[in-house]
């Protein structure tokens, strides 16, 4: 993602949009909102405080290891903030199996989705779904 806006040293949004090209049908969250697209389109987006691009969005049907399991949850619990208490009691009850030091999971993945935890709980969602981003990319996990 390309130009995501952030703070600059005098406090000031970085004004660099971010370039978006969404096909028919395809989905992605902008501050609160979940965005379909009825018709292909592109767009710029100037500070979004919290954006997930289309090939950031898991289906329930797509989520199949443990940790995508888990980034669905995170991500839901951004999605629908009226169900995320529910969505964060599935994220914790989908954790200690993949803390356990017998698991498949690697020590380095071990102390990121400890990371992943605390951003959770601290309700730093969107920081949390890009740590569970470069988990999953780093390798299959149980």
């Amino acid at each position: 993602m390309s130009g995501h806006p952030g703070p600059t040293p005098r406090g000031k949004a970085d004004t660099t949009p971010t370039r978006i090209v969404l096909k028919k049908g395809g989905t992605f969250f902008l501050n609160g909102a979940l965005i379909r697209a009825h018709d292909a389109f592109g767009a710029e987006i100037h500070l979004a405080e919290a954006l997930l691009l289309p090939s950031q969005i898991l289906s329930a049907e797509t989520a199949r290891t443990p940790l995508q399991r888990l980034y669905y949850c995170v991500q839901q619990a951004l999605i629908e903030p009226e169900a995320a208490p529910a969505w964060r009691a599935a994220f914790a009850a989908s954790l200690p199996p993949l803390l356990d030091p017998h698991s498949e999971v690697g020590p380095v993945q071990r102390d990121s989705l400890e990371r992943v935890a605390a951003l959770v709980e601290a309700g730093r969602l969107i920081e949390a779904l890009s740590a569970l981003r470069r988990a999953i990319k780093a390798g299959p996990a149980a």
